[in-house]
């Protein structure tokens, strides 16, 4: 990728000129929901290629020319660093303040190079609080539209002052992921007995500016399944343990009783937080709803379903179940074609590729 660009699009450029941008410059990137952050399109591939052409001319007849981009981190040496907070600038590093920078609803994104392949993580730096994007993540770039706020470049902070990532103000080691919490919190987290990974990651992420708020009240929502008077509790001590905890006044407001319950789906709470920083799949309600969604498929379709489909389902199954004749009486249940041995066959096939599945726990 090019550190240099003999010309940039304006803010008044349309969508075609910003994608010819990307694309020209070599950059990987995505089509999102107009107005919204979420893919329209399965975009793991482009984590390792860029969009052709032809994907380009696909995405504008499919979506008459109207979505947002979101532009892949990690390929391409590309990084961006997140602050989700608008001070002035001038009162940032002056590492941050000579490269690219994106103006977004709340906050920058930073963008560098870096030839080192690195993952995403929150990390300090001269008391702020900073989310670095990597591999496997992906930010939303002008000329995209959110919350009726449209991205923009800051004005004499344009591509052709794209520079080298200073690895230095990343205190944390390259293979240490943003899973990794401060040993404050390690030490004054609560014990909790409950087997959904998203709570133990709240209870134990030093939560940054510009993600307490919904943070908390994801984790307090969480607990007051349980019991709502504990909930008060770990919030409290949750919160006291944070490198920067919000007022009493807020926390006391967010665990008032007469405040209405928000409950939060699985999709929402793997948006908040990342699901690759959670570990949704040893999550037992993450399991059942998975099966939830085959059971549904095969009862619709039955043995309707096309060979392709069928080991897709198979593969998926057995993945979370970890159980080859449970996934075979189901199948067999609904009427579909398939004998033992061929599921055992597409288990043994997928293990090949990926590693052994773990085996299911049941709920108590």
């Amino acid at each position: 990728m090019s550190q240099t660009a003999e010309k940039f699009p304006s803010e008044n450029s349309d969508l075609v000129d910003w994608l010819g941008f990307y694309f020209c410059n070599g950059f990987s990137f995505i089509p999102c929901e107009y107005g919204e952050k979420i893919p329209l399109i399965p975009w793991k591939p482009f984590q390792e290629a860029p969009p052709t052409g032809m994907h380009l001319n696909e995405w504008a007849r499919k979506y008459e020319g109207r979505f947002n981009v979101g532009v892949v981190c990690g390929f391409g040496h590309h990084y961006v660093v997140d602050c989700d907070s608008k001070p002035p600038l001038s009162e940032f590093p002056p590492e941050f303040q000579d490269t690219w920078i994106t103006e977004t609803p709340r906050g920058y994104h930073f963008h560098f190079y870096c030839p080192d392949p690195l993952r995403s993580r929150f990390f300090s730096y001269m008391g702020a609080q900073y989310e670095l994007k990597g591999i496997g993540q992906y930010v939303i770039e002008p000329p995209s539209v959110v919350d009726g706020y449209q991205y923009c470049w800051v004005e004499g902070r344009g591509y052709s002052r794209y520079s080298l990532l200073p690895l230095r103000v990343i205190s944390t080691p390259p293979e240490a992921l943003s899973q990794a919490a401060p040993s404050q919190m390690d030490q004054n987290a609560l014990s909790v007995h409950d087997r959904r990974p998203c709570v133990h990651f709240l209870l134990k992420w030093d939560l940054p500016p510009g993600k307490r708020n919904e943070g908390l009240h994801l984790l307090f929502s969480l607990l007051s399944s349980h019991n709502p008077t504990f909930a008060a509790l770990a919030l409290r001590k949750t919160n006291a343990a944070l490198s920067n905890p919000l007022p009493s006044s807020e926390i006391a407001a967010m665990i008032d009783p007469r405040r209405p319950r928000y409950i939060y789906s699985c999709a929402r709470i793997r948006d908040i937080l990342g699901e690759e920083n959670i570990g949704c799949k040893k999550c037992p309600r993450y399991r059942k709803e998975m099966r939830m969604d085959f059971d549904t498929i095969l009862s619709a379709g039955g043995g309707k379903l096309r060979k392709t489909d069928l080991f897709t389902l198979v593969g998926a199954w057995s993945a979370l179940s970890g159980s080859p004749a449970k996934v075979y009486q189901a199948l067999q249940k609904y009427g579909v074609q398939i004998s033992q041995a061929s599921v055992y066959r597409s288990l043994k096939r997928l293990e090949a590729l990926g590693g052994k599945f773990e085996e299911e726990e049941e709920e108590t």
